[in-house]
């Protein structure tokens, strides 16, 4: 390792990621009980800077649009726990330094966004620079996933884009997927928010309600035929075929929730009577607009760039309108990044 300096400065951007098929359930250190696939997103992203000022012990202080947030602090310290316990030599210098970290998301925090997810990659991103500069060796992309996993499981499919899969090829990290038809290049994502509350229950909690869970083995048989079934629509250009298995797989995670043993339901009223509309719009106007949700009220409509006036157009709409609050427009994106 190379002496630390006194003080270093490093900042990255990681963005959220939208799952097709979804990673619900999870057993040892973040391993998934099924492989899941997602779409990078662009423009919801977190930004974050990492201040390492070098000190006698370990302490954190964890900044969100510039206000002290203690509690963001247990959670990262649990990802610096793990981190002390897995990879011991390589992150030695964090219990000798003060962490300052300050982080700003564009768009609601614990919505259902994935705000974990691009927490962490964009965490990860900073703890790879760091140990590029004070151990000399640059991090692999797989690396800097498997850092991300510590943090939140699904930050794993942040680091790469504009699709990862995680599970399959690996439970360790995820992968960017190759040879995807060219109806697929151009997805967009219009977020629709229903409610901006955060969460009554934490997606950890919801994670591990799935160990004693009725239909846990019948929803890894599942995740895993749909896994195989998606890819091949998205490989073969079927966009009916892909959108059908999208919108089972946002119900059944809402389904495996409201059927837990400590029954929870994330859904609003606004989100059942905005799943109806999109799906009578795509019935009157043959267009493949489609719904997916992660553990949270609002609706991601995933859409091809060629319908996108059409769906702005439908989103507009005094039906629509009154059942959101606010329409962020998103579009495939590359994954996590260096900033300057």
């Amino acid at each position: 390792m190379l002496k630390q300096p006194n003080n270093l400065v490093v900042k990255a951007k990681a963005p959220s990621n939208i799952a097709f098929v979804k990673y619900w359930g999870k057993y040892g250190v973040q391993m998934p009980l099924n492989p899941s696939i997602s779409m990078t997103l662009s423009h919801s992203y977190t930004e974050t800077s990492w201040e390492l000022i070098k000190s006698d012990s370990f302490s954190l202080e964890v900044y969100l649009d510039g206000e002290l947030v203690p509690g963001f602090n247990k959670k990262i310290t649990k990802w610096f726990d793990l981190l002390f316990t897995l990879n011991s030599e390589d992150f030695e210098f964090l219990k000798t330094s003060k962490s300052i970290i300050r982080t700003h998301n564009t768009f609601p925090h614990s919505t259902g966004i994935a705000s974990s997810a691009s927490a962490f990659g964009a965490l990860a991103m900073c703890l790879a620079q760091l140990h590029a500069k004070l151990n000399s060796r640059e991090l692999e992309v797989e690396e800097v996933s498997e850092l991300a996993r510590l943090g939140s499981g699904s930050a794993a499919r942040s680091i790469e884009g504009p699709f990862c899969e995680w599970g399959k090829s690996s439970e360790r990290y995820a992968s960017a997927i190759k040879d995807i038809d060219t109806k697929f290049q151009n997805l967009k994502d219009a977020i629709c928010i229903v409610s901006s509350k955060e969460k009554e229950i934490s997606s950890t909690i919801g994670h591990g309600m799935m160990d004693e869970h009725v239909f846990k083995d019948a929803r890894i048989k599942q995740a895993n035929k749909n896994y195989h079934d998606i890819i091949n629509a998205m490989q073969n250009g079927d966009l009916m075929e892909f959108g059908r298995i999208l919108e089972q797989e946002a119900l059944s995670l809402h389904a495996l929730m409201m059927s837990s043993h400590d029954s929870y339901t994330l859904l609003e009223g606004n989100s059942i009577e905005l799943i109806k509309a999109v799906r009578q719009w795509r019935q009157a106007h043959k267009e493949p607009l489609f719904f997916t949700l992660d553990a949270g009220p609002n609706l991601h409509l995933i859409y091809p760039a060629s319908i996108e006036e059409k769906v702005r157009s439908f989103l507009s709409s005094n039906e629509v309108s009154s059942l959101v609050s606010n329409i962020i427009y998103d579009e495939l994106g590359s994954g996590a990044q260096v900033c300057n």
